[in-house]
């Protein structure tokens, strides 16, 4: 998926699975600084970070040159692909790991409570972000495992909960970068499960009608065109928070400034399908 990017004046970490990465889903970040109009900067997500997907991507149950193994966490099954013939024993062993568990938690309460994960998400050396992704609520985190980097990614839809693991996710070594590409295949294949539910457009709507964006805080916006969903990430009260929205939703019920802002980018997004 072809993604164009516009830059936040504030730090920021954007997934782009959302995090999309079909060339016909395109994501797109808008920055915003209240109460001044975007300043647009387009960059390229060629290169594969844990931060955005490739340009391009195919979904892929088993991408080339891995192998398939199965294997048991504590309570569901994980299936493990890796580039050896045999199970791999080390985190060091390019793997990627998939299993799928059903919740009746919200995702916001699930992330919590999801071991290393939830452990990290007060960890000033991880980096962690909410997304969307073909329509699917997503999540996703980097960290430092016992030396090895760890790539998390969750996929939600209605009670099922996808999660995604690529160990070592190593960025400074050439030779993995591969193994990202795989990896972003692999979740394409899950997320393009046409019983896989998407994000309910009933809490977009209310979402469009309770949530009020601070003034004069620096906010982005990550928008898919293809299904319209938006995710504007901000701070309130020294708290970082998402807000999932769809610009196809009844826009006249939103409060003031989600409603000019969803009008907004769905008008930019109109204009980057039609310059496709």
């Amino acid at each position: 998926m072809r993604a164009l990017i516009f830059k936040l004046v504030k730090r920021k970490i954007i997934v782009g699975i959302a995090v999309g990465a079909l060339a016909a889903l395109i994501s797109v970040t808008i920055s915003i600084l209240k109460p001044r109009q975007p300043r647009e900067n387009t960059s390229s997500n060629g290169d594969i970070t844990a931060q955005q997907a490739p340009k391009r991507i195919e979904g892929v149950k088993v991408p080339d040159g891995w192998y398939t193994h199965q294997t048991y966490g504590i309570d569901h099954a994980i299936t493990v692909l890796s580039r050896t013939k045999d199970l791999p024993h080390s985190l060091t062993i390019e793997q990627i790991g998939i299993s799928v568990m059903e919740t009746s938690l919200v995702p916001e309460d699930f992330i919590p409570r999801q071991g290393a994960v939830g452990g990290n998400l007060t960890s000033p050396d991880a980096q962690w972000s909410w997304g969307i992704y073909q329509g699917h609520k997503t999540f996703s985190m980097t960290f430092i495992a016992g030396s090895v980097p760890q790539w998390f990614v969750y996929l939600f839809g209605g009670s099922k909960v996808y999660q995604f693991n690529l160990s070592p996710n190593d960025q400074t070594n050439p030779n993995l970068a591969r193994n990202r590409t795989d990896f972003w295949k692999v979740i394409t294949y899950y997320a393009q499960d046409p019983l896989f539910e998407r994000l309910s457009r009933e809490e977009t709507q209310r979402n469009c009608r309770t949530i009020a964006l601070p003034e004069g805080q620096a906010y982005s916006v990550q928008a898919e065109p293809e299904t319209g969903y938006v995710v504007v990430d901000f701070t309130e009260d020294d708290k970082r928070k998402y807000a999932f929205l769809n610009y196809n939703d009844e826009l006249s019920q939103c409060t003031p400034d989600i409603g000019r802002l969803l009008s907004r980018t769905k008008n930019k997004m109109e204009k980057v399908q039609t310059s496709e």
